[in-house]
């Protein structure tokens, strides 16, 4: 179950302690400067230090030939955060996935919903398989932001509805999107990895579940939204931290003003009232509900 263009190939991993303060800069630098991947170490099980104080861990993937040891100094010299801690280390993305099937097994995502990867898809589960393997992206359905998601999902009927997931990830909202009924999602993801790993999932989904449906994935941020103005969608769904969101304010308001409903989730406890004064004075909507599980919370407009 490897890509056959990327089974071959290395990357250089980059793993970052950075400052709550600068972090999204130093992503939005990094993924500019040609990182393929990222994802942020949210929380290890049992650790839940990286909520806590002030700084985060940041994974970056690069192609093979980029200079990373001259870079990832400079870089924080940017930032002026020159003692960082920081490793980099070359990860063959066959072993990479090689790794992951030792640990990656079925699991309830909710209770109609169990993710399953595609090296495990004759074990039987309860309830649909949604098929992922997440490889180098965000999403593999353990986290709490996206099961609040799907959860929330549940309530609303997709059937024949088009779809946006801004920030796709692995493409697990997308897809679960599909296999609700929606008739045509677009996932949009900054990170090239990302986009090619939502498009696999999606294949292994259609030809597991025979989905008659379309995905599309495309490598794009929230200004997406002006150069795709033929593509009408009543459904908006985001799973992305709240600094992202304020950054991309305005293209973000657009976002949601083009859909009928809108689930955006990645807000922690610490956050959610700001966040929920901020999501208030943006949209004027009356009332926004909430959900929480694991000191992280979801926001839906139904």
């Amino acid at each position: 179950m490897i890509n056959k263009e990327l089974g071959n190939k290395s990357f250089w991993q980059v793993a970052v302690t950075l400052t709550k303060e600068i972090s999204r800069d130093v992503e939005e630098f990094m993924i500019k400067s040609g990182a393929l991947g990222f994802h942020e170490l949210l929380y290890e099980e049992g650790i839940t230090e990286n909520l806590q104080n002030e700084y985060t861990i940041h994974y970056y993937y690069f192609p093979s030939d980029f200079p990373v040891s001259a870079f990832v100094p400079m870089v924080l010299e940017i930032f002026n955060s020159g003692d960082c801690k920081y490793e980099i280390k070359q990860v063959h993305y066959e072993d990479f996935l090689k790794s992951m099937e030792l640990t990656f097994t079925p699991f309830m995502v909710t209770k109609n919903y169990c993710i399953v990867p595609p090296w495990k898809l004759d074990e039987p589960v309860e309830g649909t398989k949604l098929i992922i393997n997440p490889a180098f992206a965000f999403g593999t359905g353990r986290h709490a932001t996206s099961q609040l998601v799907i959860d929330v999902m549940e309530h609303l009927d997709f059937k024949g509805k088009n779809v946006l997931d801004m920030g796709s990830g692995s493409g697990i909202l997308a897809i679960a999107s599909l296999l609700m009924g929606a008739s045509h999602v677009v996932g949009v993801d900054v990170e090239s990895l990302s986009v090619e790993s939502g498009i696999e999932n999606f294949i292994f989904n259609k030809n597991y579940h025979k989905l008659t449906s379309r995905a599309d994935f495309f490598e794009g941020d929230f200004s997406w939204v002006h150069s795709n103005k033929d593509f009408n969608y009543s459904i908006f769904l985001s799973n992305i931290l709240p600094d992202v969101f304020y950054k991309n304010e305005n293209d973000f308001l657009v976002c949601l003003q083009k859909a009928e409903f809108w689930i955006l989730s990645g807000i922690v406890k610490e956050k959610e009232s700001d966040f929920l004064k901020w999501l208030t004075d943006l949209t004027h909507e009356k009332i926004i509900n909430k959900k929480e599980k694991d000191d992280w919370y979801v926001f839906y407009n139904f």
